[in-house]
């Protein structure tokens, strides 16, 4: 999922894929955001699986073109079962954490 970056709206995207997956509607999925742990729609990612991607990302805009000079880092979060393929998937794209248990 590459959501659309939305000052304030960021939540809305996260908090529908968040729930989607634990009512069982999403198996699996990857979601691309900008690695701002400070931000409170950041926190439901940080327990699950992610890779923060080094360097900094380009992004594809709405219209297709590609946009860069990202101000921020950005990470791979997962969501899903397969937790090893993910990470081997993902390792020479930047530093994997695995879940956070709690």
């Amino acid at each position: 999922m590459n959501h659309p970056f939305q000052r304030g709206k960021n939540h809305l995207w996260i908090n529908k894929l968040v729930a989607s997956f634990e009512a069982g509607e999403v198996t699996e999925a990857c979601c691309i955001t900008y690695a701002v742990t400070s931000e409170k729609w950041f926190q439901p990612l940080i327990v699950r699986p992610q890779c923060f991607l080094f360097p900094r990302t380009n992004y594809r805009a709405p219209d297709g073109t590609i946009q860069t000079g990202a101000t921020k880092g950005s990470a791979v979060t997962y969501f899903g079962k397969n937790h090893q393929r993910f990470a081997t998937a993902f390792a020479h794209l930047g530093c994997v954490k695995a879940a956070v248990q709690g």
